[in-house]
């Protein structure tokens, strides 16, 4: 009785929510198709150092999930440090996508000024930036439903959307998904819905296609207090055992000092809080999200950030809110460029680039998987504190790597090439078969000229008239 009653209260609080909501979006707030306009018109532009392209599309109305790649060499994927902000997987939490949006039009503008820094990271980085991870949802929000929420998913299969639609994109991942087993993420009217299964939404898959191909050092996801804490940034986390954890991140100290960083950067408004800024808060592992998701299989500093203190803000705050957010911005692309290691691994024998395994024994516990290096590159790289460490390198069928006394200094990124010894690595040829192989390639030279010179005597001969 008290699970049907609990089932009766989530799906009215739905009904009202998608059926009372008739106000109109205030018109400060970007729309998709101006958001469209104004990074093409960037693209145009800038085409040297900004690309705008699709991650993926939505779940229902196939809407692109715009993305902007802005780096030097931009058409390329460079071996540099990825850094990826986004918003808007949230339909209604607006705030979001105009903090992306300012921070891309910012940088543009820092750049054609030849700020040094802003020159600097663009040259030095690659950086992505999503406004709307949730697309057709925030186009929901646009035509007048502004307590919409999730996307639009047809769950029930009828080809009318209405209330038991939707999936909440930032409980549809894989990792965590498991734990959260309540009424609330299993009701498909639910605000938190998260699907039948995981990566059952094409924005999630997108997102991690995007995570498994830059592995980025820094990932951010922004949204706005529909409950719960304002003016706060979450990291990564706390598990706990009888959820299948073993407690602390093994980055615990990493991650907070550096959300720590960027939070105390980030000024809030509107201001309750005690300090005057934004605060950091850790995370728990207990849904599908973003943060769990970039931290458990790359070692991102991912954190989920909630602006000010409601979704839908008075327009006259918005320019002051989102300019608080630049100086946090900034840090993390300079902290992208600080202290930790890199290096590429190849093949001992081939001396190509590989993926393999890269265990910091200082930061490791049973909670993550395993941090891999990129396959095109062989690149790895991790954010780290000064210190020294501890590396081994692993991958099947080749024999574990360890090297110890890595100093990480303040100066940024230490660099540890590894090369790889393949258990049965392919045989090498000999000398004396290079030299074969070499004599086969002349001959066969030889003979295809005598055989062109042969069709053109006999051409001009007149045999083939």
């Amino acid at each position: 009785m008290r699970r049907f009653c609990l089932l009766a209260l989530i799906v009215s609080i739905s009904i009202s929510a998608s059926s009372d909501s008739d106000a109109q979006l205030p018109g400060i707030y970007t729309r998709y198709s101006d958001a469209l306009q104004t990074l093409t018109d960037l693209q145009a532009s800038h085409p040297e150092i900004c690309k705008l392209d699709t991650l993926g599309y939505s779940t229902r109305d196939s809407v692109p999930m715009l993305r902007v790649k802005i780096s030097d060499n931009v058409n390329i994927d460079e071996d540099e440090p990825a850094v990826f902000y986004c918003g808007g997987v949230h339909a209604d939490e607006v705030l979001g996508v105009e903090v992306i949006m300012n921070f891309i039009q910012d940088i543009f503008t820092r750049y054609d000024e030849e700020d040094p820094d802003a020159v600097a990271y663009v040259t030095s980085l690659e950086i992505f930036c999503v406004p709307f991870i949730n697309p057709e949802g925030h186009i929901v929000v646009e035509e007048g439903d502004t307590e919409w929420r999730k996307n639009k998913c047809d769950n029930d299969d009828n080809g009318i959307f209405d209330f038991h639609d939707g999936v909440d994109n930032n409980r549809n991942y894989d990792f965590g998904w498991s734990i959260d087993d309540g009424l609330n993420a299993t009701t498909p009217e639910s605000l938190t819905y998260k699907g039948e299964a995981p990566f059952t939404q094409s924005e999630n898959i997108a997102m991690a296609e995007f995570g498994w191909r830059y592995r980025p050092l820094v990932a951010l996801d922004y949204h706005s207090p529909t409950y719960g804490r304002p003016n706060v940034a979450y990291y990564p986390w706390y598990w706990y055992s009888n959820e299948g954890g073993h407690g602390y991140g093994p980055d615990e100290n990493l991650m907070q000092s550096i959300c720590q960083s960027f939070t105390s950067l980030i000024e809030a408004i509107p201001d309750d809080s005690a300090t005057g800024t934004y605060t950091a808060r850790r995370a728990l592992v207990n849904k599908g999200d973003f943060k769990t998701y970039f931290y458990g299989n790359f070692g991102s500093a991912a954190f989920s950030v909630e602006v000010s203190d409601t979704t839908i803000q008075d327009p006259a705050l918005v320019d002051e809110i989102i300019a608080a957010h630049l100086p946090g911005q900034y840090y993390l692309l300079e902290r992208a460029l600080g202290p930790g290691i890199t290096g590429i691994i190849r093949n001992s024998f081939t001396l190509l680039p590989i993926e393999a395994e890269v265990q910091v024994l200082e930061h490791i516990n049973a909670d993550i998987n395993p941090r891999l290096s990129r396959p095109d590159y062989g690149r790895y790289r991790r954010l780290l504190a000064p210190g020294n460490y501890t590396l081994r390198f692993l991958k099947d069928d080749y024999f574990t790597q360890t090297i110890g006394n890595v100093i990480v200094t303040s100066a940024g990124p230490t660099e540890v090439d590894v090369l790889l010894e393949p258990v049965n690595p392919e045989p090498v040829p000999t000398l004396s078969e290079w030299g074969m192989l070499i004599m086969a390639l002349i001959l066969l030279a030889f003979a295809t000229v005598a055989i062109i010179r042969g069709y053109g005597a006999a051409y001009g001969s007149g045999r083939f008239l």
